[in-house]
C-alpha cells in the first residue's frame, strides 16, 4: 500500500512540476480551432447552385437563397481544388447547416466581403502567407469574387481598386468577412 502512495505522490509530481523541458509541450490545435474559409453564395443571385458529389460528376443537390426569409446560403470550404470548392452549405441568418455537403464549382456567384477597418487600405499578398511580399490597396468595393482558395483559409481574387488599378492577389482570413447583413465595415 505504501508503495501505491510513493508512486502516486511522484506521479503528482511528474504531472504537475514536469520533468525537465521536455514537460512543457505545446498543446496541437483542435479541429475547431483551426481556421476554414466560408464563402458567400452571392445575396444578389436569384438562380440555384448545383451541389457535385464528387468534382466533375453527379449533380446531387441545388441550393437556392430563401428569399422569404432573407436567409442566404454560406459555404464552409473543407478543401479546395483547382476551381472545385467541397463545402457544407449552412443559412446565414440561422446558421443552421444543410444537410447535404459536396463540390461545388468557383463562378462569378462565390463571393465574400473585404473587412475594411484599416484606412491605409487591405494587404493583398503575392502568396498566402503573411511572410509573401504584399501592397496595400484602397477600394470601396465591399464584394469580391473568389478564384481560388487554400486550406487555412486565404481567398484569391481580382478585384479594381479605387485608382481604377486592375488587383489580382491573396488575402488572408482577417480580412474576409462571410456575413451578408454587416459586411463587417
Amino acid at each position: 500500500m505504501n508503495r501505491l502512495y510513493i508512486i502516486l505522490f511522484y506521479l503528482l509530481i511528474i504531472v504537475f512540476c514536469g520533468v525537465g523541458n521536455d514537460a512543457i509541450l505545446p498543446i496541437p490545435p483542435r479541429p475547431a480551432e483551426i481556421f476554414k474559409t466560408k464563402v458567400i453564395l452571392n445575396p444578389d443571385f436569384t438562380g440555384k447552385k448545383a451541389i457535385y458529389d464528387i468534382v466533375n460528376s453527379n449533380v446531387i443537390d441545388s441550393l437556392q437563397h430563401d428569399t422569404l426569409y432573407e436567409n442566404c446560403i454560406i459555404f464552409q470550404v473543407d478543401s479546395c481544388v483547382a476551381n472545385k470548392l467541397y463545402v457544407k452549405p449552412y443559412w446565414s441568418f440561422t446558421g443552421e447547416y444543410l444537410n447535404i455537403i459536396g463540390w461545388i464549382e468557383i463562378d462569378e456567384h462565390i463571393v465574400t466581403y473585404l473587412n475594411i477597418y484599416d484606412e491605409r487600405g487591405i494587404p493583398i499578398y503575392e502568396y498566402p502567407s503573411f511572410s509573401s511580399p504584399f501592397f496595400l490597396t484602397r477600394t470601396n468595393n465591399m464584394e469580391v469574387n473568389v478564384l481560388n482558395c487554400n486550406n487555412i483559409g486565404w481567398i484569391y481574387t481580382s478585384f479594381t481598386d479605387d485608382f481604377g488599378n486592375k488587383i489580382s492577389g491573396w488575402i488572408s482570413p482577417i480580412y474576409q468577412c462571410p456575413n451578408v447583413y454587416t459586411t463587417c465595415n
